[in-house]
């Protein structure tokens, strides 16, 4: 008898009807075959089914992993987020774009996104959609323009760019949460939704390509008396991932705070959808995770060094973003100087240094597809992690998993379980000198490929 045969005749009536209807029914039956196999994590290999996939660009977008975000703007010399000031009111005596993408590029970062129009309603560009800008400002006699300088310093240091413009509150047009004019004036909201379009043109065409667009909250849609930015986007930025609006392609994890419920997937069955994700969902939108350098400052006030976040936390958050299948955008503040302050700079260098000491070295590392791969190591060693990483090209496949290892008692030691996998999943146990290792996937739909299955030296570590 066949292993198929014998796993049919194995299965439960119900399973069997369910695979006798696959059979009938073809394509139509995925969404019954994949809910037997979720309600049957006795059978480790199943069928290749239709599932949700990662775009290129999408992989691409996981593969930077680090992100640095930066705020800076009119609510850095007001000290608040909200208020309209006079446009000379931005005054940065030694602003310096360069220095911020070192800071990135100590992180660890590869890519960085610009607030480049908060809810102050203040554009950081030479812009025509409306007469409160750098335009209006005496900084560089009225001819200063942050977006190019910020495009310029990634590009120079190999940062891809990414841009921060919010349309859901805009206090320079009196404009409140999700993207309406206060009174509700027709003519008055026609006239901000074509200044935001204008706003948003400028920025998707001027600049080259973006790696993220990052809308804060809502995006009013059109047939609720919002801007029309989803063909804006599809005309000029094509290639760029988007955070909210209808063109989303990638989800938030919530709550700011630099980490993402563990299991985490990179599906979800509404395109609004933030936190962990749903195994089942028909939505390939991965997770990103955003968090404040200083404990929730966005913008720089003076006297809040206390605030920034101590470097055992900043390596908690990785674990539990990065660590955990999702991105993770940490912002830095520049002071009235246009600088990022030293302190801030030094935990920025200390972060990635960290980051790179413990994770930026792996002692074996394999490519593998099935059910089941073992690593083969150099020579026995002690090991305290784990870094496993999907051929997500072919979807999410693996639901449970088991990492286990060859000890000297010649059994096979479970060292660590887990559900999600994704891009990345690093996974840390107490150390323990082995032979080898092996990953078992328990639970499944369909085939697992592994793009890298890899362990850490703990005596490297």
């Amino acid at each position: 008898m066949s292993s198929s045969s014998a796993r049919r005749r194995s299965l439960k009536p119900a399973t069997r009807r369910a695979f006798l209807a696959l059979i009938a029914g073809g394509a139509a039956s995925a969404l019954l075959w994949r809910r037997v196999f979720e309600a049957a994590p006795g059978i480790r290999r199943f069928p290749r089914l239709a599932m949700p996939k990662p775009t290129p660009r999408q992989r691409a977008w996981r593969d930077l992993e680090l992100g640095l975000f930066i705020h800076f703007g009119m609510a850095t010399f007001t000290g608040r987020e909200h208020d309209v000031a006079p446009p000379d009111t931005f005054q940065p005596s030694a602003l310096d774009t360069d220095q911020w993408i070192e800071a990135a590029c100590a992180m660890g970062a590869r890519y960085a996104v610009l607030v480049a129009k908060h809810s102050d309603g203040f554009l950081m560009w030479q812009s025509d959609a409306y007469p409160y800008s750098l335009r209006q400002c005496r900084w560089r006699d009225g001819r200063g323009d942050l977006v190019a300088a910020f495009i310029a310093s990634c590009e120079k240091y190999g940062v891809k760019p990414g841009i921060y413009a919010s349309t859901f509150l805009n206090a320079y047009w009196d404009v409140q949460d999700p993207g309406i004019v206060r009174g509700g004036e027709k003519e008055r909201q026609q006239a901000y939704n074509a200044a935001t379009e204008t706003m948003l043109r400028e920025l998707w065409t001027r600049y080259g390509d973006l790696a993220e667009i990052w809308f804060d909250s809502t995006v009013l849609p059109p047939e609720r008396g919002g801007p029309d930015v989803v063909p804006l986007i599809e005309r000029h930025q094509p290639h760029a991932m988007v955070m909210k609006s209808r063109a989303a392609t990638i989800r938030i994890s919530g709550g700011e705070t630099g980490m993402v419920e563990y299991p985490c997937w990179s599906t979800a069955r509404r395109p609004e959808a933030h936190g962990g994700g749903h195994p089942a969902g028909t939505l390939w939108l991965p997770c990103e995770c955003n968090t404040p350098l200083r404990d929730h400052e966005w913008f720089w006030n003076p006297g809040q060094e206390h605030k920034l976040h101590a470097l055992d936390e900043l390596v908690r958050m990785y674990g539990a973003s990065v660590g955990r299948n999702a991105n993770l955008l940490i912002n830095a503040n520049p002071d009235r100087r246009g600088l990022i302050p030293d302190a801030d700079m030094e935990r920025c260098a200390r972060f990635g240094k960290e980051i790179r000491r413990r994770y930026g070295r792996t002692a074996a590392s394999l490519r593998g597809v099935g059910g089941a791969v073992e690593l083969s190591l150099p020579k026995e060693m002690l090991v305290n992690g784990v870094v496993l990483q999907e051929d997500t090209s072919r979807g999410e496949r693996i639901r449970e998993y088991v990492v286990e290892g060859w000890t000297h008692a010649d059994v096979w030691q479970p060292l660590c379980k887990g559900r999600s996998v994704g891009h990345k999943r690093i996974q840390e146990f107490p150390p323990v000198r082995v032979g080898g290792l092996r990953l078992r996937c328990t639970r499944t739909v369909g085939r697992p490929s592994m793009r890298a299955f890899a362990c850490y030296d703990a005596e490297r570590s």
